[in-house]
C-alpha cells in the first residue's frame, strides 16, 4: 500500500493508502477519474521535494494551495504542479 494524495472538490484534499497497482496515469474510483499530478516543491532554482498526487478535476490556484498544505503541512516555499500523465 502507498500513501496517496486525492483531491476532489466535494470532500478536498485526503490521504488515502492505495494498493501499488492503482498508481496509474489515470484511475477511476468512487465513479470518479482521477489524473496523476506532479507536485515539486522548489528552493534556489532545484527541486528539493517531489509528490504525486491525483484529481478528478483541473485545480484552481486556491486548490492547488489546499493539495501543497496537505502534502507538506507546516512548510511554505515555491512549488509547480505538472500533470504526470
Amino acid at each position: 500500500m502507498t500513501r496517496v494524495c486525492v483531491f476532489n472538490r466535494h470532500s478536498g484534499a485526503s490521504i488515502d493508502d492505495w494498493p501499488d497497482t492503482d498508481l496509474l496515469p489515470r484511475v477511476t474510483r468512487d465513479g470518479s477519474t482521477y489524473r496523476r499530478h506532479l507536485v515539486s516543491l522548489l528552493s534556489s532554482a532545484r527541486t528539493v521535494h517531489e509528490a504525486y498526487f491525483y484529481a478528478d478535476c483541473n485545480l484552481t490556484p486556491a486548490e492547488e494551495f489546499v493539495v501543497f498544505e496537505t502534502l507538506f503541512p507546516n512548510r511554505g516555499g515555491v512549488f509547480q504542479i505538472d500533470r504526470a500523465d
